[in-house]
């Protein structure tokens, strides 16, 4: 269980936070806040450390949060970290409603079929594209 966050810098919002202003995290935690107050970028913070590489969007952030273990995790990824996180980015990478088909949609599951149903609607448009020249 992470204990607190111990500094954020340039990572949306929080552009230089140093965690002295908040209580350690308990067993349950809730965030509530603002639109555009920074609970997606936390989120974000912690999915950074699921899979173990920086979100796209702050390639420069700089981290760190401390575990009741006493490790330290950081955006250098040293010490791997079992977090899950189901956010709008886990929603957009592994969710998907098609109903591009005009048919009712329904739910693909996971990044792989995602991609598997991106290579196949690519391939019907090239088939179209031939059956018409």
């Amino acid at each position: 269980m992470f204990r607190r966050i111990s500094s954020v810098k340039n990572f949306g919002v929080f552009h230089d936070y140093s965690g002295g202003q908040l209580p350690e995290f308990a067993n349950f935690n809730l965030l509530y806040g603002w639109n555009y107050s920074g609970k997606t970028t936390l989120s974000r913070l912690f999915r950074c450390l699921e899979k173990g590489e920086l979100h796209p969007d702050y390639s420069g952030a700089k981290f760190s949060l401390s575990h009741h273990d006493g490790n330290l995790y950081e955006q250098d990824f040293r010490i791997p970290c079992n977090v899950r996180v189901f956010n709008e980015d886990f929603r957009k990478e592994n969710l998907r409603w098609d109903d591009t088909s005009g048919f009712t949609p329904i739910l693909l599951l996971g990044s792989e079929n995602i991609e598997k149903q991106d290579d196949l609607t690519k391939k019907e448009e090239q088939r179209e594209k031939l059956n018409t020249e």
